[in-house]
């Protein structure tokens, strides 16, 4: 290899290194996230009949202005079959199902977030058919999460029961079993349960997911 070309394999790869702190720089700048969720709580009351009594808490921060602020946001559930969608706090409009993305409830808003607010969000549903029935077990699994662009400083699940036979839960105290997680894009954790028959008297095994 001549001096030339050495000097030409130097240009060359200066260009690729600036090429891709460009590249970088600019991947960077697509992703940059338009909101925060500072904290998600997941209340859980288990009924006698299986079904699941829930309610969610979200603490929201609008960070970048997006298209026109937030006006309305969509929550993952466990599955289509919720009922009974109330909204808890006095600056939802609206509140109902969607299966626009998959299975959530969609929240509009009375007035539209913009770049700095944070907001508090609560509502409640009835879950059912969420369990699955092996033998003489009932047995509960679903995946809080999934907010592809959103990360979650904290994501708390607390069970308000603790007579499972088996769970995953982080923590068991003295009326309920707890999660607790930091939660990065799209991430989801595990909550599950396995429970002995018994303790849904009213339980249709024909309402299993």
């Amino acid at each position: 290899m001549s001096i030339r070309d050495g000097e030409t394999m130097k240009k060359i790869i200066l260009l690729l290194f600036v090429l891709l702190s460009f590249a970088l720089v600019s991947c960077d700048e697509v992703f940059k996230p338009l909101d925060k969720i500072h904290k998600y709580t997941i209340t859980v009351d288990p009924n006698d009949d299986g079904t699941l009594d829930m309610v969610y808490y979200l603490k929201w921060e609008v960070l970048q202005e997006g298209d026109g602020g937030v006006d309305f946001i969509t929550v993952g559930v466990a599955n289509r079959f919720v009922e009974d969608i109330v909204g808890l706090t006095n600056n939802i409009d609206k509140i109902k199902y969607s299966s626009e993305d998959g299975a959530t409830i969609r929240i509009d808003f009375k007035r539209t977030y913009h770049k700095g607010d944070i907001f508090e969000v609560k509502f409640s549903f009835r879950q059912e058919r969420i369990f699955s029935i092996n033998n003489d077990r009932v047995e509960y699994s679903f995946n809080p999460g999934w907010f592809d662009e959103i990360q979650v400083d904290k994501l708390v699940v607390i069970w308000k029961d603790t007579k499972a036979l088996n769970t995953n839960a982080d923590e068991i105290a003295y009326n309920h079993y707890k999660w607790e997680a930091t939660l990065d894009y799209g991430e989801t954790i595990d909550v599950n349960l396995v429970y002995d028959k018994s303790r849904f008297p009213n339980l249709n095994p024909k309402e299993d997911y």
